[in-house]
């Protein structure tokens, strides 16, 4: 079949939204200049557009109980002039009573410490679960757990339609606690959904506990968001009460520990922890971890999304072709990773940042010429200089500019390079976030600013997956099982055929997963009430997150599993912590930007 068809839609009952009266065209036919049309959601007009469409049809149906249908016909004209066309009436079923959809909790929130404040009272409260079938009415009942996940009974609380509470924490004992909680709707035969507090929480009556707020990050560099060797950086946070009995921060560069010690100082509750950058600091961006025993969590994080990126390094820059003997005058480009100028000279002194000339075209060396060469990147470094000689023989040499080296006309090759090529190949540049194009997902909570922001375009816009809707991607939000498999597919580049991998856990039947566990990159759970379920909904724990991303994207560096492992992820959390990319991972709870820039840096790391 070729050309043009189309699809009608026809609707059995007066119902307002009827969906889509829609032409469709072959891709190899369609031009920015097709006509198509797009049905009135208010009658059967339609509306004249252009472009190239899918083929996506829209149907709405009144209510649960009533059996709307459609009868579609399909016609299609063959070359030569030969129609087929088949009419078929499709009736809707009553929608059948499902589970509530899972939420999660909002306070109290993992690895957090709590007093009670002065009246030994924790508020409990958690999203509202959304129900696929209207009019059921949501029952939520919250049970404390054990450290270990035991439960005490009897429940915390049970409640209809509200999702807090306040719960009176006098009688019970300080120490380590988690919470799960179960929505049920109130049909006949009422299904419900498990949701879990992702980690545990702490409760410790004895001292009061305090939080921080204000946290920024900035370096006396010229460009703040920039440290090199030198560079001061400076970590800024309040506190809304004393924690100098036990404050202490801790910093890392590019996933591994600052070579000089950091600088805590406080004027009351407001507090400075600066270092000086070291040349032997690894390149990267700066995690730090602000810890007190009388503090409320563990702070990773700044609350003004600001960031350093450590660069003391400078690629010196590179010639093509080499420096060498020719029998013909030669083409000279420059060229130097992450760099913001390069500065030549050929009389033999040697270029600086400010001295020389401003390498901006292609170089014609027609003569002995002596090219040196440096490269400046924006954090302030300067490369060794380069030096490279070019012979010239023959008599096109004679006919030349006297100077050797001229500016060519072929515009700069110094622009500053992608992190991708067009295949998607990493390339060992620095990690400098990188902003969405117009035609490319732009995030309203992933600013080109966002720390994770590089991680997040890159796969998102290589892969086509979603945010958690078109406009946001909730960097902050726990990632789940489910979506840890699809984002590590995804970078991959595996679209598994849903005819082979399918029905492969009670609970889980998706393509993506079935490939997966098929691979053997995920299990089911062993024991306990989930054995034999994979729960795609649940929160994804820092060792799952270790254990997928080093089988799928560095299994090299997990060696053989040990005789005396008292655990399955032994070996995982080892390997994280010696792989340094997975630090983030490893210290606090795996949200979806932490779990994506994880995978984005372990896929650049094990492509170089």
């Amino acid at each position: 079949m070729s050309g043009d068809f189309w699809l009608i839609l026809y609707v059995n009952s007066p119902n307002d939204a009827r969906g889509w009266d829609l032409k469709y065209h072959d891709s190899s036919l369609c031009t920015s200049s097709n006509r198509w049309y797009i049905g009135s959601q208010a009658g059967w007009t339609t509306t004249a557009q252009t472009g190239c469409p899918d083929a996506h049809i829209h149907v709405a149906r009144r209510a649960l109980t009533h059996l709307d249908g459609v009868t579609a016909t399909v016609t299609a004209e063959y070359e030569g002039g030969d129609s087929a066309s088949l009419t078929d009436t499709f009736y809707f079923a009553t929608l059948p009573n499902l589970a509530p959809n899972p939420t999660s909790f909002i306070s109290p929130v993992a690895h957090g410490v709590y007093d009670g404040g002065g009246t030994e009272t924790l508020t409990v409260s958690w999203n509202p679960a959304t129900d696929p079938n209207d009019g059921d009415i949501l029952n939520y009942t919250i049970t404390l757990l054990t450290s270990t996940g035991a439960e005490i009974l009897p429940a915390l609380a049970t409640a209809t339609g509200a999702t807090s509470f306040d719960w009176s924490i006098s009688a019970v004992a300080n120490g380590t606690y988690g919470l799960k909680g179960e929505v049920c709707d109130n049909n006949a035969s009422p299904l419900c959904t498990e949701f879990l507090l992702d980690g545990t929480f702490t409760i410790e009556k004895v001292a009061t506990v305090f939080s921080l707020n204000s946290i920024t990050i900035a370096s006396d560099n010229a460009n703040t968001a920039l440290a090199k060797a030198g560079d001061t950086v400076t970590l800024s946070f309040s506190a809304t009460g004393d924690i100098s009995a036990t404050a202490d921060v801790t910093m890392y560069s590019g996933g591994q520990e600052i070579t000089n010690p950091v600088t805590l100082a406080n004027d009351g509750n407001d507090w400075t922890a600066t270092y000086v950058v070291s040349s032997t600091d690894t390149d990267g961006i700066i995690d730090f971890e602000i810890t007190a025993d009388n503090l409320d969590l563990l702070y990773a994080e700044t609350t003004d999304d600001s960031y350093i990126t450590v660069d003391v390094t400078a690629a010196a820059p590179t010639a093509s072709p080499a420096a060498g003997t020719y029998s013909a005058p030669q083409t000279v480009t420059l060229s130097a990773e992450d760099s913001s100028s390069i500065r030549f000279t050929i009389d033999g002194s040697d270029p600086t940042c400010t001295t020389g000339n401003v390498y901006s075209a292609p170089l014609s060396a027609a003569t002995y010429t002596l090219l040196k060469a440096v490269a400046c990147d924006e954090a302030g470094n300067v490369s060794d200089v380069a030096t490279f000689a070019f012979t010239i023989t023959g008599t096109a040499a004679a006919t030349t500019e006297e100077s050797g080296v001229s500016g060519g006309r072929r515009g700069s090759s110094i622009a500053t390079q992608n992190r991708y090529s067009p295949e998607g190949t990493v390339q060992s540049l620095h990690n400098a976030p990188i902003a969405p194009s117009a035609t490319q997902h732009s995030f309203r909570d992933v600013s080109a600013a966002h720390p994770q922001a590089e991680a997040i375009y890159a796969i998102v816009n290589k892969s086509g997956i979603n945010g958690i809707t078109t406009e946001l991607f909730r960097p902050k939000q726990t990632i789940t099982r489910a979506q840890a498999v699809q984002i590590v597919l995804a970078l991959l580049g595996i679209t598994p055929d849903p005819t082979m991998y399918k029905d492969c856990f009670p609970d889980a039947k998706t393509a993506t997963i079935c490939y997966a566990k098929d691979a053997g990159w995920v299990s089911g759970f062993l024991g306990g009430e989930y054995e034999g379920f994979f729960k795609p909904d649940l929160p994804l724990a820092r060792e799952q997150a270790a254990a997928i991303l080093l089988r799928t994207l560095q299994p090299d560096i997990l060696g053989p599993k040990g005789q005396q492992e008292e655990s399955w992820y032994a070996r995982y959390i080892s390997a994280a912590r010696r792989s340094g990319v997975l630090r983030e991972i490893l210290r606090r709870r795996v949200t979806r930007g932490s779990f994506v820039e994880s995978a984005y840096r372990l896929h650049g790391a094990s492509q170089e």
